[in-house]
């Protein structure tokens, strides 16, 4: 029942719906009609849900999609304000914020895999992974969307000590690793709101950037981390068409 989930849970399943249809023409028809159809629900209780942070949303005016990307220098920046906010403390709204941001910017991860992540997709060691995979918290959109990331290749050094150090003040907090990455100390089984998670996201960047371009999207770090991996796929392939190479990251 529709009018029974809440914000998180449709736009969740209206993106599911969305990678159904092949064309942009159809994606940008589609949203039209979803939007209509969403103001018809919320006549009869449902919430309101913000379709220009669902990834993969095309605006049904211009026919286009918000592909914008973000640069180092204004990710560097976000990081050094979110760490500077969290004061060495390491469950603040800050540090989640920061956290949740480095999986989207380094490791290409939505909004929604974020926000579900668990403790156990984050196996350490010295060559520790992200596995993106479901749970009973939350389905994937495909077998293809199963993925197990290289951290050591992905993140910085300091990036890659912020996230573990992150991971195991979790654990300790929670007591076992079938518990969420991000949620209250009192309830490790029920995920954190994405307003708790995204939104100081959100207005960092837009701060940041303030009329520069498009309002930011937390799609926007999923953008970057898949057009950096074109590049140095490109670069490997045909160094000749770069005039920089995009190096992996080196420990």
């Amino acid at each position: 029942n529709l009018l029974e989930e809440d914000a998180d849970e449709l736009e969740s399943i209206y993106e599911e719906a969305a990678q159904k249809i092949e064309t942009l023409k159809g994606r940008s028809y589609f949203w039209t009609c979803l939007r209509q159809f969403h103001k018809f629900l919320m006549l009869y209780g449902a919430p309101s849900v913000d379709f220009t942070d669902i990834d993969g949303y095309v605006n049904d005016e211009s026919g286009s999609a918000n592909f914008n990307i973000v640069t180092d220098i204004e990710f560097s920046n976000f990081k050094k304000e979110a760490l500077k906010a969290s004061a060495g403390k390491k469950n603040t709204p800050a540090m989640r914020a920061l956290i949740a941001a480095i999986l989207g910017y380094r490791c290409g991860l939505r909004r929604r895999e974020v926000q579900m992540s668990m403790i156990k997709n984050f196996p350490p060691g010295k060559e520790p992974i992200l596995c993106v995979r479901a749970s009973r918290f939350a389905s994937l959109k495909s077998r293809s969307a199963y993925r197990r990331l290289p951290l050591l290749a992905l993140l910085p050094d300091d990036e890659l000590c912020i996230l573990f150090e992150f991971y195991y003040s979790r654990l300790e907090a929670a007591g076992t690793r079938d518990a969420l990455m991000f949620c209250h100390a009192e309830t490790p089984q029920i995920p954190m709101p994405q307003a708790l998670i995204f939104d100081l996201i959100t207005s960092s960047f837009q701060l940041m950037l303030e009329s520069k371009g498009p309002k930011f999207r937390f799609h926007h770090l999923r953008h970057t981390f898949s057009n950096r991996i074109f590049l140095l796929l490109v670069g490997a392939d045909r160094p000749t068409l770069l005039n920089t190479q995009i190096p992996l990251q080196s420990h």
